[in-house]
């Protein structure tokens, strides 16, 4: 029986979507499961992405029909994706002065929205990777605790949303 080896450059997917390449050896045809995961199961190298953490299964065929298997599990891990601090200072000083979330993902940004304890807007914008300086109408706010919302959208237009709340310290 061949000796059938997976290996795959990241076990863990950081991203919603992510393509995860899969690679088997010591065989000479291979069907993979679960194939409703992958563009083509018959080959060495499927590519797939990845939605749920997933076991995978090989079977390896060699040029006198004897079998050989193996299975490795990739994990989705749709959390890691997010960075939103819960403090801040907007003090001048060069460090931590923007409030910002940061995704570690191509999700397209849709708006990001600070609220203060009234439920007033203090900052909105729909560009990623700007952020909110701690002010409001051209003018410092005061420390506290403000509210914040995130929405994105995956790839394929499902739409993802993120909320909580930040302390601004200066």
């Amino acid at each position: 029986a061949p000796q059938v080896n997976i290996q795959v450059e990241y076990d863990t997917a950081k991203c919603f979507d992510q393509l995860i390449y899969l690679y088997a050896t010591g065989a000479t045809s291979y069907i993979w499961e679960p194939e409703a995961l992958m563009k083509d199961n018959n080959v060495a190298n499927p590519v797939l992405s990845l939605r749920k953490n997933t076991l995978f299964h090989v079977t390896g065929s060699n040029e006198y029909g004897c079998t050989g298997t193996d299975s490795v599990w990739v994990t989705a891990n749709e959390e890691s994706t997010f960075f939103i601090p819960n403090a801040f200072s907007p003090n001048g000083d060069g460090t931590n002065d923007i409030f910002v979330p940061v995704t570690n993902c191509d999700f397209k940004f849709v708006y990001f929205s600070v609220y203060n304890r009234y439920g007033e807007l203090v900052f909105t914008t729909n560009q990623k990777d700007t952020g909110w300086d701690g002010s409001y109408k051209g003018e410092p706010v005061g420390i506290g605790t403000y509210f914040w919302y995130w929405e994105g959208m995956y790839n394929e237009g499902k739409k993802i949303y993120k909320k909580g709340d930040v302390t601004l310290i200066r």
